[in-house]
């Protein structure tokens, strides 16, 4: 887009009973959380070991990851659902398309850029995890096998003093086991926080060597910055068409 800003009356230049208008609407929501997520993760200091910018890191990518959910169901089921909507969409260029695709993907066992462990993140983080009998008798209540994923790990409740500057880390430390690269295993409970703080320092070289392995979150930053481009082409297109004197362009 050109530098500087775009101002219009929304009920003239998106008025509410126009399929396209909601779908770009939905589209520029998408592209808002992942940049204003994104921003915040990246000024959680990076190479801050501190608890606190740890878990906003990690909150930040567990947004990001189930957001990314989302809007891929939203562009498959929108562009299923509207034949106006599929017109307009087929109508962008075919790097858009090529985006498009990749973002549908990644919630398609059939692409080549499926995350499997995408859609399963998305329903324990914009949905608090579900409690429920028959799936804990099966030992698959996701909150269950996180615990149990975490059991060698060392939790951490922390109190600055001020009702809001309580802190329940062991909750964070649970969080990450729904995150690529956890995985059950049979590593006996230990005894002692210095038993867990032992482990754990065992424990992370092999992390780091599956971070170095392993491009899930890489996968995953390539669909997100492909579903902005979509937003941009599909804003730019849809703002192009609408009539003289809708919009105003006002330089900076």
């Amino acid at each position: 887009m050109t530098r500087g800003r775009i101002r219009f009356v929304i009920g003239r230049a998106f008025p509410a009973d126009d399929p396209i208008a909601r779908f770009v609407t939905v589209l520029a929501q998408a592209h808002n959380d992942f940049v204003r997520v994104f921003e915040r993760m990246s000024n959680a200091n990076a190479a801050s070991d501190e608890a606190e910018d740890q878990a906003v890191r990690i909150l930040g990518l567990r947004l990001n990851a189930a957001s990314h959910a989302e809007a891929s169901a939203f562009l498959k089921d929108a562009t299923r659902r509207w034949p106006d909507i599929k017109h307009f969409v087929a109508e962008l260029s075919e790097d858009v398309q090529t985006d498009i695709a990749h973002v549908m993907g990644v919630t398609d066992p059939t692409s080549e850029h499926y995350l499997p462990w995408l859609e399963p993140h998305r329903n324990v983080t914009f949905h608090y995890a579900e409690m429920h009998p028959l799936k804990a008798l099966h030992d698959n209540e996701e909150i269950q096998v996180a615990l149990r994923r975490a059991r060698t790990s060392v939790g951490e409740i922390s109190d600055g003093g001020r009702f809001g500057d309580v802190r329940f880390g062991f909750a964070d430390e649970v969080a990450v086991q729904w995150l690529p690269g956890a995985h059950d295993h049979d590593d006996p409970t230990p005894s002692t926080i210095e038993e867990a703080e032992a482990y754990t320092r065992e424990k992370a070289a092999e992390a780091e060597a599956w971070l170095g392995q392993d491009d899930s979150i890489a996968r995953l930053r390539d669909s997100a910055l492909a579903l902005m481009r979509i937003a941009h082409a599909a804003a730019v297109t849809y703002i192009n068409r609408l009539p003289p004197n809708a919009a105003r362009l006002e330089q900076s």
